[in-house]
């Protein structure tokens, strides 16, 4: 009996290496990103999120648009959306929150809408979220706001 030799040809030998290649590369990329683990709160360079933690999930409010009447007649609207944070475990204070948004959501635009624009402007960052945070905590029983944040916040003449 003869026996025949098979011969891997170049092409197929180069296609097999770049496929195994390609395999090698996936599972890197695989065990790199389970090493690295970019985790929620972070952004794509690795660079956690402001004012985040790990077990924190948050409640978005929608976009809010509150009309704001200045004394000269003129009027403006301000587009407001706000996230509201609370522990991932607390299921309770989140459905408090849940049960509770059309109020916060009223909260919200009452507080803004008693001023107009520059007072607003005036009164910074900071005041305006504390004084949301105190009116919504009034109304709460299970928990209390720590934090608002305002994903949008945007003036329109």
């Amino acid at each position: 009996m003869k026996k025949t030799e098979s011969k891997i040809e170049i092409p197929v030998l180069i296609l097999l290496c770049i496929a195994g290649l390609c395999v090698i590369i996936i599972i890197a990329g695989t065990i790199f990103a389970l090493a690295g683990k970019i985790g929620a709160g972070e952004t794509a360079a690795g660079t956690p999120v402001p004012g985040y933690e790990e077990d924190r999930a948050f409640l978005d409010t929608g976009r809010l648009r509150i009309e704001l009447e200045s004394d000269d007649g003129t009027t403006s609207v301000l587009v407001v959306k706000a996230a509201l944070p609370y522990r991932k475990t607390d299921s309770a204070f989140r459905e408090e929150l849940v049960k509770n948004l059309p109020e916060i959501k009223s909260i919200i635009t009452g507080v803004f809408s008693s001023m107009d624009s520059g007072e607003i402007q005036d009164k910074g960052e900071k005041a305006l979220k504390q004084e949301v945070i105190d009116k919504i905590n009034g109304i709460l029983v299970l928990g209390e706001l720590e934090e608002i944040y305002f994903e949008e916040f945007i003036f329109f003449d």
